[in-house]
């Protein structure tokens, strides 16, 4: 599972890189670079998956505190519940290696026990889906690239950016599972005590802060657009994206039929999933990743006028902007 820690290291050695190198490449002008590639819009459509207490490769050792804690990040995801998202942002270029993004990104996530390859999950049973609603400041890095700059205009007709980003966000999510036939709230049935008098378990929000981190590509096609594949994988800080988190809670005190039977539709070796039993770990928070397919237009170029026998300039290593 990818650690927010894990990306310091790399985001001050591309800052130090982006430094060194930018001392000894030829740049476009200051002015007209910035002034022709400074503001984007972005869509983006794609795949997301989702890692937390449900589904999943292994539950670690389910009697004690490990359970819950053997994730394996993308060797932990389940094809079979590959849901779909997208994306639209604006991108602000301020700097020939910095910008900073605004964006919108949405799709469903969902898992289920019984598509684990963990029998105790199978026999758990726990399943959900949420649409999920986010928005992302990040600060985004290009690491390097290569330009075909028209040369009686100066403008990149086509270049290859490979990039880094992390930033903040904030989320909103609202578990439901199938009951009956029909997709109900989950939030509303405490499934595990919460917010229930005489629970020591408190209610959880529909919100959570989000720490983003990614990279991307991108190519140009033509002087306008740019068509890129883009990586996101989004740290949160609840453990209720799945509305599991904690323990069993004893069904004569929930609310409703429904309420009992989705805190504990177990199929088999039900003294394993009885009241005050493990039913998540909430030491780990959930997590989701975004791969989208994206597609940006430059809203600042101006169209130049140029004569028929315009001359072809050759690749040229710079720094793109």
């Amino acid at each position: 599972m990818f650690q927010v820690r894990n990306y310091k290291s790399l985001f001050v050695l591309a800052f130090i890189s982006n430094i060194l190198y930018a001392q000894k490449i030829e740049l476009n002008s200051e002015k007209k670079g910035l002034s022709i590639y400074k503001k984007e819009i972005i869509f983006g459509l794609g795949a997301t998956q989702y890692i937390g207490d449900v589904g999943g490769t292994s539950s670690g050792d389910f009697s004690g505190a490990e359970f819950g804690k053997k994730r394996y990040g993308i060797a932990d995801m389940n094809l079979q519940t590959t849901s779909f998202g997208g994306m639209f942002g604006y991108r602000y270029r301020f700097n020939k290696i910095f910008a900073t993004v605004s964006s919108l990104n949405f799709g469903y996530i969902k898992e289920d026990d019984a598509l684990s390859r963990d029998l105790v999950k199978r026999q758990r049973n726990l399943h959900f889906r949420t649409f999920i609603i986010d928005y992302q400041q990040r600060l985004e890095v290009t690491l390097l690239g290569l330009s075909r700059y028209n040369s009686e205009t100066n403008i990149a007709k086509h270049t290859e950016q490979i990039y880094i980003f992390g930033g903040v966000g904030v989320c909103h999510f609202n578990p439901k599972a199938k009951y009956q036939g029909n997709w109900i709230d989950l939030k509303p049935l405490s499934t595990e005590g919460e917010g229930i008098k005489g629970s020591k378990i408190k209610d959880y929000s529909l919100f959570t802060p989000i720490v983003p981190i990614g990279f991307g590509f991108r190519i140009g096609i033509g002087e306008t657009w740019r068509f890129g594949i883009e990586a996101t994988y989004v740290k949160t800080f609840t453990d209720y994206l799945d509305d599991v988190s904690g323990v069993y809670f004893d069904p004569a005190k929930l609310k409703s039929e429904a309420a009992k039977y989705l805190s504990n539709p177990s199929t088999q070796n039900s003294n394993w999933y009885g009241p005050g039993q493990i039913r998540g770990n909430p030491n780990t928070k959930d997590s989701y990743y975004f791969l989208n397919f994206t597609l940006s237009k430059n809203l600042t170029i101006k169209k130049v006028n140029t004569t028929k026998n315009k001359k072809k300039s050759n690749p040229t290593y710079k720094r793109p902007v």
